[in-house]
């Protein structure tokens, strides 16, 4: 029964959007604000799910340069060894 009652989230329309790096960065728009502004996912190889993350600004190129950026420290951090997400409490609790 609580299935049934559950609500869905309603998926965010979105405005525009493109990729870059083979789908690595993809940056998009959503059209529910007022002022349109970038939204960043990415995808480093080797980590698990994905980076969200708002660009606060409404120019493409400059949202461009911010993913790019946190790409590029995503992927040293995930070579490095490191986790994208912070620690569980069980992960910090077994440690």
């Amino acid at each position: 029964m609580a299935e049934e009652t559950a609500r869905k989230r309603a998926e965010p329309k979105v405005l525009e959007s493109k990729t870059f790096k083979d789908g690595a960065i993809y940056l998009y728009r959503r059209a529910d604000y007022k002022k349109p502004i970038w939204f960043i996912r990415i995808k480093v190889p080797g980590a698990k799910g994905y980076v969200w993350r708002s660009s606060r600004s409404t120019d493409e190129f400059e949202a461009y340069r911010i993913a790019e950026e946190l790409y590029n420290q995503s992927l040293v951090k995930v070579l490095s060894g490191g986790k994208l997400t912070s620690k569980r409490i069980s992960d910090g609790l077994l440690a």
